[in-house]
């Protein structure tokens, strides 16, 4: 799964103080993706063929978060309070449980202040 042009684009897109907290890969309808939750928000990168697209939640924007794990992958979504939710797809199997329950928690976080 190829993500090295998302890597290559976080500087650019996060504050210069802002934190990652959580990274993994997966794919949205077969392109890979880079998943990144960091101390403010959470985006994914979505670098198709002809078009760049980036997700970006921030925390107390979030609905709910729904994860599932698999045998070998898992998915993860994002429902938004409003706007485009994402599904991320075959997401790394030993990351999906610990990236799930640490979005819940942020997003629970975030909506309670």
């Amino acid at each position: 799964m190829a993500v090295d042009s998302e890597v290559d684009e976080l500087h650019r897109l996060l504050a210069d103080d802002e934190r990652i907290e959580m990274a993994s890969v997966g794919t949205i309808e077969g392109r890979g993706v880079l998943i990144v939750a960091t101390d403010r928000r959470l985006v994914v990168f979505d670098h198709g063929y002809l078009r760049r697209t980036f997700y970006d939640y921030a925390y107390a924007d979030v609905e709910k978060v729904e994860w599932r794990k698999g045998i070998r992958t898992g998915e993860i979504a994002v429902v938004p309070r409003s706007g485009i939710g994402v599904r991320v797809k075959d997401v790394m199997g030993k990351h999906v449980k610990p990236l799930g329950l640490w979005l819940t928690r942020r997003v629970a976080d975030a909506r309670a202040r």
